[in-house]
């Protein structure tokens, strides 16, 4: 996970970004199936909002919000990948209900 945010952390907040994070996610989910689920929620935000923003026009202050939104989202999977099952369940729980725009 943590390669993941560091890529992530490092790229442009265009759609094309989000596309290759849904790729690196859902390739993520196969290798590390014990914690496939926080990769497939986390997949599902990029993925949907690639596709609600393909072809239309992407407001640079939707398009920041989204990113940073992402990222920290994305710092607290990695975080919590190591700690007790409630506190993994309360971030799964905060992935579940995110929105990024």
């Amino acid at each position: 996970m943590g390669e993941l945010h560091d890529w992530f952390r490092n790229q442009h907040p265009g759609l094309r970004t989000y596309r290759t994070l849904n790729e690196k996610l859902l390739q993520a989910a196969k290798d590390d199936p014990t914690h496939r689920a926080v990769y497939r929620l986390l997949s599902n935000l990029a993925s949907g909002y690639a596709a609600t923003f393909d072809e239309e026009p992407l407001p640079i202050e939707v398009a920041e919000r989204a990113y940073q939104r992402l990222l920290m989202l994305v710092a607290e999977a990695e975080r919590s990948l190591g700690s007790s099952v409630e506190t993994q369940l309360a971030v799964l729980n905060e992935i579940a209900a995110a929105e990024l725009y």
